[in-house]
C-alpha cells in the first residue's frame, strides 16, 4: 500500500501489486487510434453499456470543448461532478488541460462550501447539473456564503447539462448570483458535449431543441 499527499485531500491511497510491478513495462508507441478510455454510459440512449474511446476522439473532443466554451490559460475550472462521468473527465478536466488552464477537483459537491471554494481558488467556471442549480438557490448556508464573498467571486459562467433546466430557475440563478448559465448536451459515445447554447446570445429554447452545434461530434 502506498500513499500520495494531496493539496485537496489528506492523502490518496494506492494498492500496489509488487509482483506486477516487476513485470517490464510495455514500451510500444501509443497510436491516436488506440483505446484511451473505457467508460460506462448512464443509460440515456438505452441500457447502460461500456463505451471505448480512442486517444484521437478524446483529444478532438477536449480541443473543441475548449473552443466552444471559450476557455484559455486564465481559467480555473472546478470539478463537482463524479470523475467516472464523461463530463468531469473530458468536458472539464481534459478541455482545461488542452487550454492551459487550471483544474480544482473537489471531494464532492457541497452547497454550503460551493461559493467558498469558488472564491478561495479564483474559479472562473463550473460544470453542474440542474439539481445543483436548485440546491444553490435553496440552501441557506450557500446563500449566506455568497453574500459574504460575492465581491471576490468572478465566475464567467456556469455550464449546465444532463437534462433541461427550467427557464424560471435559470433566470432566478442568474439574477441571484450574477453568473450566466449556458446549457449543453453530451454523450459518452461522442466523447463529450454534442451541442451547447451560445455564451453571449440569449437563450431561445430548451437545450434539446435549439442548440448551436459544437465540433465534437
Amino acid at each position: 500500500m502506498s500513499h500520495l499527499d494531496l493539496l485537496t485531500s489528506p492523502h490518496l491511497t494506492f494498492l500496489v501489486n509488487k509482483e506486477a510491478a516487476k513485470t517490464e513495462a510495455d514500451t510500444t508507441p501509443v497510436s491516436a487510434t488506440d483505446l484511451g478510455l473505457v467508460m460506462n454510459t448512464s443509460g440515456t440512449t438505452g441500457e447502460p453499456k461500456r463505451v471505448g474511446l480512442t486517444h484521437e476522439m478524446l483529444l478532438n473532443a477536449a480541443q473543441n470543448d475548449a473552443v466552444s466554451n471559450h476557455m484559455d490559460e486564465n481559467d480555473v475550472a472546478m470539478v463537482t461532478m463524479p470523475m467516472f462521468h464523461i463530463n468531469a473527465q473530458v468536458m472539464t478536466t481534459l478541455s482545461t488541460r488542452v487550454s492551459d488552464g487550471k483544474v480544482l477537483v473537489t471531494q464532492k459537491f457541497s452547497a454550503s462550501r460551493f461559493w467558498k471554494q469558488v472564491h478561495d481558488n479564483h474559479v472562473t467556471w463550473v460544470s453542474v447539473v440542474p439539481t445543483i442549480v436548485s440546491f444553490l438557490l435553496l440552501n441557506e448556508k450557500a446563500n449566506a456564503a455568497y453574500d459574504a464573498l460575492k465581491d471576490g467571486i468572478h465566475l464567467r459562467y456556469i455550464r449546465s447539462s444532463s437534462f433541461a433546466l427550467p427557464e424560471e430557475r435559470l433566470i432566478a440563478f442568474q439574477d441571484r448570483f450574477g453568473a450566466p448559465i449556458i446549457e449543453g448536451y453530451g454523450m459518452t459515445e461522442a466523447s463529450s458535449q454534442c451541442t451547447i447554447n451560445h455564451l453571449t446570445r440569449p437563450r431561445l429554447a430548451q437545450p434539446a431543441s435549439h442548440l448551436a452545434p459544437t465540433f465534437a461530434c
